[in-house]
Protein backbone atom coordinates (compact mmCIF):
# COMPACT_ATOMS: atom_id res chain seq x y z
CA UNK A 1 0.00 0.00 0.00
CA UNK A 2 1.36 3.05 -1.27
CA UNK A 3 -0.11 5.94 0.65
CA UNK A 4 -0.03 6.41 4.28
CA UNK A 5 -3.17 6.25 6.27
CA UNK A 6 -2.26 5.93 9.76
CA UNK A 7 0.56 7.26 11.78
CA UNK A 8 2.43 6.22 14.72
CA UNK A 9 4.49 7.31 17.11
CA UNK A 10 7.44 4.86 19.04
CA UNK A 11 9.07 5.54 22.02
CA UNK A 12 12.18 3.78 23.25
CA UNK A 13 15.16 3.26 22.65
CA UNK A 14 15.36 -0.03 21.25
CA UNK A 15 17.18 -0.08 18.36
CA UNK A 16 15.33 -2.89 16.27
CA UNK A 17 11.85 -1.91 17.45
CA UNK A 18 11.56 1.00 14.88
CA UNK A 19 12.55 -1.35 12.07
CA UNK A 20 10.90 -4.72 12.61
CA UNK A 21 7.86 -2.54 13.32
CA UNK A 22 8.14 -0.82 9.67
CA UNK A 23 8.52 -4.36 8.63
CA UNK A 24 5.02 -5.72 10.41
CA UNK A 25 3.20 -2.84 9.22
CA UNK A 26 4.44 -1.44 5.73
CA UNK A 27 1.77 -3.03 3.86
CA UNK A 28 -0.96 -1.41 5.95
CA UNK A 29 -0.23 1.55 5.13
CA UNK A 30 1.15 2.91 8.23
CA UNK A 31 4.28 5.26 8.70
CA UNK A 32 6.08 5.37 11.58
CA UNK A 33 8.03 7.82 13.68
CA UNK A 34 10.55 7.17 16.44
CA UNK A 35 11.59 9.10 19.75
CA UNK A 36 14.04 8.16 22.29
CA UNK A 37 13.30 10.32 24.54
CA UNK A 38 9.48 12.14 26.19
CA UNK A 39 11.00 15.49 25.30
CA UNK A 40 11.56 14.56 21.26
CA UNK A 41 8.07 12.48 21.49
CA UNK A 42 6.45 15.28 23.28
CA UNK A 43 7.20 17.58 20.22
CA UNK A 44 6.52 15.43 17.57
CA UNK A 45 2.93 14.74 19.23
CA UNK A 46 2.31 18.50 19.57
CA UNK A 47 3.50 19.45 15.94
CA UNK A 48 1.76 15.98 14.23
CA UNK A 49 -0.16 14.01 16.46
CA UNK A 50 0.08 10.26 15.64
CA UNK A 51 -2.69 7.82 15.24
CA UNK A 52 -1.19 5.95 17.64
CA UNK A 53 1.68 6.56 20.56
CA UNK A 54 3.00 3.74 21.24
CA UNK A 55 5.18 3.85 24.87
CA UNK A 56 7.82 1.24 25.24
CA UNK A 57 8.23 1.30 28.87
CA UNK A 58 10.94 -1.79 29.15
CA UNK A 59 13.08 0.08 26.64
CA UNK A 60 12.44 3.41 27.60
CA UNK A 61 14.45 3.94 30.71
CA UNK A 62 11.84 6.01 32.36
CA UNK A 63 11.03 8.54 29.58
CA UNK A 64 7.77 6.42 28.74
CA UNK A 65 6.46 7.45 32.39
CA UNK A 66 7.36 10.51 31.76
CA UNK A 67 5.64 10.97 28.74
CA UNK A 68 2.64 9.53 30.06
CA UNK A 69 2.62 12.23 32.62
CA UNK A 70 3.13 14.66 30.74
CA UNK A 71 0.12 14.17 28.41
CA UNK A 72 -2.01 13.32 31.36
CA UNK A 73 -1.72 16.54 32.56
CA UNK A 74 -1.33 18.54 29.09
CA UNK A 75 -3.41 15.96 26.33
CA UNK A 76 -2.61 16.37 22.79
CA UNK A 77 -4.17 18.31 20.41
CA UNK A 78 -6.52 15.71 19.38
CA UNK A 79 -7.46 12.07 20.44
CA UNK A 80 -4.51 9.58 19.96
CA UNK A 81 -4.42 5.94 21.37
CA UNK A 82 -1.93 5.62 24.11
CA UNK A 83 -0.40 1.81 24.15
CA UNK A 84 2.00 0.63 26.43
CA UNK A 85 4.50 -2.10 25.82
CA UNK A 86 5.83 -3.38 28.83
CA UNK A 87 6.76 -6.97 30.12
CA UNK A 88 3.92 -9.65 31.16
CA UNK A 89 5.23 -9.81 34.86
CA UNK A 90 5.20 -6.01 35.49
CA UNK A 91 1.13 -6.10 36.76
CA UNK A 92 2.28 -2.22 38.73
CA UNK A 93 3.54 -0.80 35.59
CA UNK A 94 0.82 -2.14 33.81
CA UNK A 95 -1.57 -0.70 36.09
CA UNK A 96 0.61 2.58 36.53
CA UNK A 97 0.54 2.99 32.77
CA UNK A 98 -3.75 2.64 32.63
CA UNK A 99 -3.59 5.12 35.58
CA UNK A 100 -1.35 7.42 33.51
CA UNK A 101 -3.47 7.44 30.69
CA UNK A 102 -2.88 4.50 28.34
CA UNK A 103 -5.45 3.09 26.52
CA UNK A 104 -4.44 -0.18 25.88
CA UNK A 105 -1.47 -2.49 27.30
CA UNK A 106 0.62 -4.90 25.37
CA UNK A 107 2.71 -7.46 26.35
CA UNK A 108 6.58 -7.95 25.42
CA UNK A 109 7.51 -10.21 23.39
CA UNK A 110 4.84 -10.29 21.49
CA UNK A 111 3.61 -12.84 18.38
CA UNK A 112 4.45 -10.51 15.61
CA UNK A 113 0.77 -11.24 13.97
CA UNK A 114 -1.26 -10.35 16.95
CA UNK A 115 0.73 -7.75 17.68
CA UNK A 116 -0.24 -6.05 14.27
CA UNK A 117 -4.05 -7.49 14.82
CA UNK A 118 -3.94 -5.46 18.01
CA UNK A 119 -2.82 -2.25 16.20
CA UNK A 120 -4.84 -2.66 13.21
CA UNK A 121 -8.01 -2.89 15.78
CA UNK A 122 -6.70 0.42 17.54
CA UNK A 123 -6.16 1.61 14.16
CA UNK A 124 -10.19 1.24 13.51
CA UNK A 125 -11.09 2.58 17.14
CA UNK A 126 -9.07 5.69 16.17
CA UNK A 127 -10.67 5.86 12.92
CA UNK A 128 -14.78 5.90 14.59
CA UNK A 129 -13.61 8.12 16.86
CA UNK A 130 -12.41 10.58 14.18
CA UNK A 131 -15.13 10.04 12.29
CA UNK A 132 -17.30 10.90 15.35
CA UNK A 133 -15.92 14.15 15.74
CA UNK A 134 -16.08 14.74 12.07
CA UNK A 135 -20.27 14.38 12.19
CA UNK A 136 -20.29 16.07 15.39
CA UNK A 137 -18.67 19.03 13.83
CA UNK A 138 -20.97 19.16 10.96
CA UNK A 139 -24.16 18.68 13.45
CA UNK A 140 -22.64 21.51 15.24
CA UNK A 141 -22.03 23.73 11.90
CA UNK A 142 -25.52 22.74 10.92
CA UNK A 143 -27.37 23.84 13.87
CA UNK A 144 -25.61 27.20 13.58
CA UNK A 145 -26.64 27.70 10.28
CA UNK A 146 -30.46 26.39 11.32
CA UNK A 147 -30.36 28.84 14.63
CA UNK A 148 -29.00 31.80 12.15
CA UNK A 149 -31.70 31.54 10.05
CA UNK A 150 -34.20 30.72 12.42
CA UNK A 151 -33.58 34.20 13.63
CA UNK A 152 -33.01 35.65 10.54
CA UNK A 153 -36.60 34.32 9.73
CA UNK A 154 -37.75 36.26 13.05
CA UNK A 155 -36.14 39.29 12.21
CA UNK A 156 -37.61 39.24 9.15
CA UNK A 157 -41.25 38.95 10.20
CA UNK A 158 -41.06 41.16 13.34
CA UNK A 159 -39.80 43.92 10.74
Amino acid sequence: MDQVEFQILLLGNDPQMPGMLKNLLQEDGIALSFARNAEDALALVREHPADVLLVDLVSSNAEGLKLLRQLRDQPPPKFMIVTALTVADKTGEKLLAFELGATNCLSKPFEPAVFRAQLLAEMRTKQRHDELDRRNYELAAARSDAESSARAKSDFLAA
